[in-house]
């Protein structure tokens, strides 16, 4: 219950109940101030008051009319004592006196009563025309100030809600003013008006909405302005950025002119972009922005559209596009990081032309490599295996070769797996698949040495030591270490030599041996560095970056293939040629 209403529950509203009602209104009023000042907002004790006040008026007039009959009578008694005594006395002196006398009293006690119906229309009239004021009804306001008047020449409150009518009218007449120049577009002119409220008034009416809602209408208006005049000097990126601004503030239904001149400032700004001959990143990605969104305003809009400047800006789009993604490949022919930018150049041109089978083809092969690699760095090998293939058919030097370098280490993991497993044959299968591919990119010849000598080490198993000798001398001629060994001579040097000479006797068991010899004194001309593998990397990354193999990598460092991927942390021997 709010505070109002719990002045029904106290005892002092029963007391004061009690003499209200037994007419005791001076006893009375005393107690309704203490409680008014208890519960403030009860309407209860202001009908109380009000009620009081209007009683009181009128037991003093009743009073002051009582009074005034029982002088009269009393008047009239004296009066005939008064002129009996005369007569008896004889004296017409004395009748005179009395009838002055008498006269006297009577007009004295009739101004009075004058006086309190004067003080009471006053006091009615000016209650009144406050209430009137405050409702802004000033012109019945001073209807009943117009009544009172002449009788309130020092009254103060005449004064003040006289003031307070001349201040309002005024105010009423700057916000009608304020209204219609606001009605009329000349939101400046309204603004001053509305100024001139708050310098009198700052709570007056909704001045402070109308304000803020005619600052926001120029505010639109300089923007319209700006981005017109831009329009017109073709100045496409100062007109699209205040013609955004505009349409930020405005309705979406409304204002199409200005979003027919957005989007062609679109389109123009896009057509400036990509005509020139650049291949800037930020221009290029600024204009696939600009495309979105001239797509969105065309989409949502009744938007005049040209299907050949279209198409043509779109052509264009992907030109940059496909260029970027190509650069990117040659540019760095080892770089992870350049085949996903190629790859997200070329699903960037999808997503404008998907139904280009060009397109798609490249894509799908971006996209079939960098599967394959994910397969490889998570040791899939059977899955990186056909997924590279599928690239390596088409295009065995894709990424600068990179897709030859994964495929060849794929081949010869899993044949290492298998040869660990004791599965000769499907080792040596994939032995014979590393080679191929090996000898198809012939640019690292520790890759072409070390898949020879494994294929060799396989026909020796198998017993075959004249297709194992032929291996041997293969491996040391296409990789160029037959010069090699006769420049470092020694063991090394005379081991091969032994080997060759007896494959031209034909003894091809000897000529085994003496390789396998040659092999184990191999001197340091493959050199060696130790490295700590750091977070991200990977013993297939550090066989790029010093021109080894992973099967090196894995024999130098007595790992397995099994045991891939190596943890971060750990510290490598790293064999690499000079």
């Amino acid at each position: 219950m709010s505070k109002g209403n719990g002045v029904l529950k106290d005892k002092k509203y029963e007391t004061l109940m009690r003499l209200y009602q037994g007419g005791k209104f001076n006893k009375a009023q005393t107690i309704l101030r203490s409680l008014i000042e208890e519960y403030p907002d009860s309407q209860e004790l202001k009908s109380i008051k009000y009620n009081i006040g209007l009683k009181s008026k009128h037991n003093r007039k009743a009073s002051l009319r009582s009074n005034i009959n029982i002088q009269k009578q009393i008047l009239g008694w004296l009066g005939l004592i008064i002129l009996i005594a005369a007569i008896l006395l004889g004296g017409g002196l004395g009748i005179q006196k009395y009838q002055q006398v008498l006269s006297e009293r009577i007009v004295d006690q009739e101004n009075k009563l004058v006086e309190l119906q004067k003080s009471d229309l006053i006091s009615s009239n000016l209650e009144n025309a406050e209430k009137l004021i405050n409702s802004e009804r000033y012109d019945e306001a001073i209807l009943l100030l117009d009544e009172i008047e002449y009788l309130t020449e020092e009254n103060q409150k005449f004064i003040l809600l006289t003031s307070m009518i001349i201040e309002g009218k005024f105010l009423i007449g700057e916000y009608e003013k304020a209204v219609l120049l606001g009605d009329s577009s000349d939101f400046e002119e309204a603004l001053i008006a509305l100024s001139r409220i708050l310098d009198i008034n700052s709570d007056f009416r909704d001045t402070q909405i109308l304000i803020t809602s005619y600052e926001k209408e120029i505010k639109l208006l300089d923007f319209h302005n700006l981005a017109s005049n831009a329009y017109e000097n073709r100045d496409w990126s100062l007109a699209i950025s205040y013609f955004e601004s505009y349409l930020l503030e405005v309705d979406n239904n409304e204002k199409i002119e200005a979003k027919q001149k957005l989007y062609n400032s679109y389109l123009n700004q896009i057509n400036e972009n990509l005509s020139e001959e650049t291949l800037d990143v930020d221009i290029i990605a600024e204009s696939e922005i600009l495309l979105s969104k001239a797509r969105t305003l065309y989409l949502h809009n009744t938007i005049e559209y040209s299907y050949e400047d279209n198409r043509r800006i779109q052509d264009l789009l992907i030109a940059k596009f496909t260029t970027l993604a190509e650069l990117s490949l040659e540019g760095d022919s080892q770089s992870i990081n350049a085949i996903m930018i190629a790859e997200n150049y070329y699903s960037k041109a999808l997503q404008i032309q998907p139904n280009s089978q060009l397109l798609m083809d490249r894509y799908l092969e971006i996209n079939g490599f960098l599967t394959g690699y994910s397969d490889f760095i998570l040791g899939d090998w059977e899955s990186a295996i056909e997924n590279l293939t599928l690239v390596y058919e088409d295009s065995p030097n894709f990424a600068g070769g990179l897709v030859s370098v994964l495929l060849y280490e794929s081949y010869n993991v899993t044949a290492g797996l298998y040869e660990e497993e004791e599965l000769f044959i499907s080792a040596n299968d994939n032995y014979e698949f590393a080679a191929i591919v090996a000898n198809n990119y012939p640019e690292n010849q520790l890759r072409i040495y070390e898949v020879s000598l494994n294929l060799a080490r396989m026909q020796a198993r198998f017993g075959d030591f004249r297709e194992s000798a032929f291996k041997f001398q293969e491996a040391f001629n296409d990789s160029g270490f037959y010069v090699l060994s006769q420049y470092f001579g020694g063991t090394f040097g005379e081991s091969i030599q032994i080997a060759y000479d007896n494959i031209n006797k034909g003894y091809y068991y000897t000529a085994y041996q003496y390789f396998i010899i040659a092999i184990e004194e191999t001197p340091d001309f493959i050199f060696q560095e130790n490295v700590w593998l750091l977070e991200g990397e990977s013993l297939f990354k550090l066989s790029l970056d010093y021109s080894t193999t992973l099967t090196l990598l894995l024999e130098e460092n007595n790992f397995n293939y099994s045991m891939l991927p190596i943890e971060s942390g750990t510290r490598i021997m790293v064999p690499y040629l000079p």
